[in-house]
């Protein structure tokens, strides 16, 4: 959110993608769900907007079992 808002004539998502490391398709769809939330009127989202932290990711991806750390839902393993 943040990349679109501050850009001056928007983002591309071939650009997006790179920046955060997702596929283009991903950026692409990421992109259309931003826009269409802020229905036209990006002025909203301006100046201090505060949020909330989360924690992406899915399961652990681990060879064995041994390997893994089970640490349930928490945030271990994943991207702030």
């Amino acid at each position: 959110m943040y990349l679109l808002l501050t850009s001056r004539k928007g983002i591309s998502s071939m650009q997006l993608a790179k920046e955060i490391g997702i596929t283009q398709k991903s950026a692409w769809f990421v992109l259309h769900r931003l826009r269409e939330a802020c229905a036209g009127n990006m002025e909203m989202l301006r100046g201090i907007v505060e949020i909330d932290e989360t924690f992406v990711g899915g399961k652990e991806k681990t060879s064995t079992k041994t390997k893994s750390l089970n640490a349930g839902r928490g945030s271990v393993g994943k991207t702030a």
